[in-house]
């Protein structure tokens, strides 16, 4: 087995926050976090998010299958980092990682909860050494479809198949429990996705009022799926109506050059700034009045709850559990079809201005970082005769 590399690919940052779930007590128990790789990814963030707040409760292992940049997230400095698990191929890495299971059980059981693909797959290959969970980001047919074509159905129908073989599922919304259920045959717990609030909290507090042209946001890589062509028609017909905007985007992906084109043919290459992949995009996102997210599929968007906890309102399509987050007149609105997407857009836009508290969380309280990281910690409790003997108390 290759040796592995503890602690590299991740680099943590020196002044890591503490987090913690309110009211528990330090069990220490093994917990492994298995991702595909250390990509700054949604679901590597989501990951990430769940390690740190763990990490005062349990011995939390941050596990990477493949090699990866650095995740450019803070990680608890309690976090133990392994990336790779192997560079010699997919069985290698099976092997390390039941090594690593093995080596870790002792007396106890084991927790290992698995984000995407690749880690449920390994996940669900490690049942019969610990307590297996798979965290399902998404609407995996519609995701798949989009992102692969028509052969992303199969990809998704195989994902769902390994799901069957993990001992928990916890999937992020309502909706999407009901969609995997029909898959797997049993009922997922919901437990919604969330953020490492920390690290935004000091942008969030010094948030004030905008003024000038309304400013607009969109985070997210520029895909079919994701819609961005719909937002840059949107802003052309408020600027057409006479309304001051301004569009920054941010992310990358194979529609750039197709957007930039719209953006020209429209006329408003003065109106929108393409500022590609960002490594810290939270400064300009909590300077826009809205984020826009125009998705026809998403799951709980982390770019979205990066927004709502930033105190900037979001519009996004009614799809998913979109509604599950989004409210009108509290944090934002939810559009069905393309036409109602430059109204809604000033008019929330207009509202984010109006607040007396600009830099007020939006977040709701069931998408706050301790209370689902406090679901988890419950869920692995009940399902592994003792792990975790003290459960977290209701917050």
């Amino acid at each position: 087995m290759d040796r592995l590399q503890e602690g590299r690919a991740a680099q943590p940052r020196a002044n890591a926050t503490t987090h913690s779930v309110a009211g528990a007590t330090a069990d220490r128990r093994p917990l492994f976090v298995l991702v595909p790789s250390l990509v700054p990814t949604g679901p590597v963030k989501g990951a990430i998010a769940l390690a740190n707040a763990l990490a005062n409760h349990c011995e939390v292992s941050l596990v990477a299958i493949k090699p990866g940049h650095g995740a450019q997230a803070e990680i608890h400095p309690a976090v133990r980092v392994i990336a790779p698990l192997s560079h010699s191929g997919w069985w290698r890495s099976v092997r390390a990682y039941r090594a690593l299971l093995i080596e870790a059980r002792g007396d106890n059981r084991v927790a290992s909860v698995s984000f995407c693909f690749s880690a449920d797959m390994l996940n669900a290959m490690c049942s019969d050494l610990a307590m297996t969970c798979a965290s399902v980001r998404g609407n995996l047919p519609q995701n798949y479809r989009h992102d692969y074509g028509w052969t992303g159905l199969l990809l998704a129908w195989v994902h769902l198949l390994f799901l069957r073989r993990v001992q928990s599922v916890a999937a992020m919304s309502k909706s999407m429990a009901r969609q995997v259920e029909r898959f797997i045959g049993r009922a997922p717990e919901v437990i919604p996705n969330f953020i490492d609030e920390t690290p935004l909290d000091g942008l969030r507090v010094e948030r004030t009022v905008a003024s000038g042209p309304f400013r607009f946001c969109y985070v997210g890589s520029l895909s079919t799926r994701k819609r961005p062509q719909a937002l840059i028609e949107a802003v052309a017909r408020l600027h057409r109506s006479g309304e001051s905007v301004r569009l920054d985007v941010i992310g990358e992906g194979t529609l750039r050059r197709a957007c930039e084109r719209s953006v020209q043919q429209a006329g408003i290459t003065q109106l929108v700034r393409f500022h590609g992949q960002l490594a810290d995009p939270f400064r300009l996102l909590a300077s826009a009045d809205c984020m826009v997210l125009p998705s026809l599929s998403e799951g709980i968007s982390r770019a979205v709850l990066e927004s709502l906890h930033l105190g900037v309102p979001v519009v996004s399509r009614l799809a998913d559990g979109n509604d599950e987050l989004i409210r009108l007149g509290h944090n934002g609105a939810l559009f069905r079809r393309d036409e109602e997407l430059p109204q809604l857009m000033l008019d929330v836009a207009r509202w984010s201005r109006a607040r007396s508290d600009p830099g007020q969380s939006l977040l709701p309280a069931a998408f706050r970082q301790r209370e689902c990281a406090k679901q988890y910690f419950d869920l692995i409790a009940q399902q592994t005769d003792g792990w975790g003997r003290t459960k977290v108390p209701a917050t």
